[in-house]
């Protein structure tokens, strides 16, 4: 990436805990009660067709920050995730590295320590309450910290777990839109909404659709849908190709940045897959016209197309296509599990 192509911005990653879209006015709510997300999509980039790569909301944001399917991670049944594979590096770190201020506000790295690697303040406001910080307690420090960082270049990350639901999301997102513009950044900020998962319970298209508006004034192609399927590890290399920054090696999410500034047409995936970590006995594999969904031996297929939910299980109609996609998606975590063990046994043994 030519570094030289532009002023690198600010970049302000705000994500919400379990947000489905279609509790969002611009995804389609009725009505909708959204108005600061539902401006900021006018004026900038809304993702129709992203996807969360895993469940719990732990792993899916593990693998935001890595750009990596969480299953690569360590993620699984009844393990602990001690510390990340060799070679792995994290968003914040790359931006650390470029020179970038970098702050998290979440608690997270109280799960497990890496979650804090590259962020030069890491701000944890659940330890004063004893409990996830709502979002207007999360923006009352949230905002001092932008006021007196004003003059830095900046990558900040902020993960509301208060689990209020859209409003109250929205309401914090209107107040960090006024904080940035009294303080004359918001022509500098590449601002994302987005959220770790649609919902926790499951693996059906209202549980891993989630939410993506990207707004950069004057960057990006405003007022634009973007089809395209993506899922959750590709949002790390787009903000790094956005900074003109170089992509680790580690990373395997693929950048829409060009979709997203409107140089390109072409982009996205012809698949998703997503796994519940929890158990890994609960999977999907998504296509751009339909979705498989496992559970143990038992399958669905669903046409979704029109992005609706699973209302007519078609696996008995279409069994031949049904079984290739099981096939396709019971091989990709076969392999990725294998290859996750001899990762580790290689490096055990260094």
């Amino acid at each position: 990436m030519d570094e030289t192509a532009g002023p690198k911005p600010n970049v302000v990653l705000l994500v919400a805990g379990a947000l489905r879209p279609d509790r969002i006015g611009c995804y389609g709510a009725v009505p909708a009660a959204t108005p600061f997300i539902d401006a900021l999509a006018t004026e900038g980039v809304v993702a129709d067709a992203m996807f969360c790569s895993a469940l719990p909301a732990s792993a899916a944001f593990a693998g935001m920050l890595s750009g990596q399917h969480p299953i690569n991670l360590g993620f699984g049944p009844a393990r602990d995730v001690p510390d990340l594979p060799f070679g792995t590096t994290l968003l914040p770190e790359v931006f650390l590295g470029a020179g970038y201020l970098t702050c998290t506000f979440d608690n997270l790295r109280r799960e497990n320590h890496w979650f804090g690697r590259g962020s030069e303040f890491y701000v944890d406001p659940s330890l004063r309450y004893g409990r996830n910080a709502t979002c207007r307690e999360m923006n009352l420090l949230l905002k001092p910290w932008l006021q007196t960082n004003a003059g830095e270049r900046f990558f900040l990350t902020v993960h509301y777990r208060g689990g209020e639901g859209a409003e109250a999301v929205d309401q914090a997102v209107g107040e960090v839109l006024a904080a940035l513009a009294s303080l004359r950044l918001k022509q500098k900020t590449l601002l994302v909404v987005h959220a770790d998962c649609g919902a926790p319970e499951g693996l059906g298209e209202r549980d891993l659709r989630t939410p993506l508006i990207l707004s950069w004034p004057g960057r990006v192609s405003a007022g634009t849908r973007m089809p395209q399927l993506f899922q959750t590890e590709d949002l790390a290399p787009t903000l790094l190709e956005a900074a003109g920054l170089e992509v680790p090696s580690s990373f395997e999410g693929r950048s829409f940045w060009q979709l997203a500034a409107g140089t390109a047409t072409d982009g996205g995936r012809n698949r998703v897959i997503s796994v519940d970590c929890t158990t890994l006995e609960r999977s999907s594999i998504r296509t751009p016209g339909q979705r498989l969904n496992l559970n143990g031996t038992s399958r669905g297929l669903y046409d979704v197309a029109s992005g609706g939910a699973e209302e007519h299980d078609v696996a008995l109609e279409q069994p031949a296509a049904a079984s290739a996609l099981e096939q396709e998606l019971r091989g990709w975590i076969t392999e990725r599990l294998a290859e996750r063990e001899r990762n580790e046994a290689l490096f055990a043994e260094i």
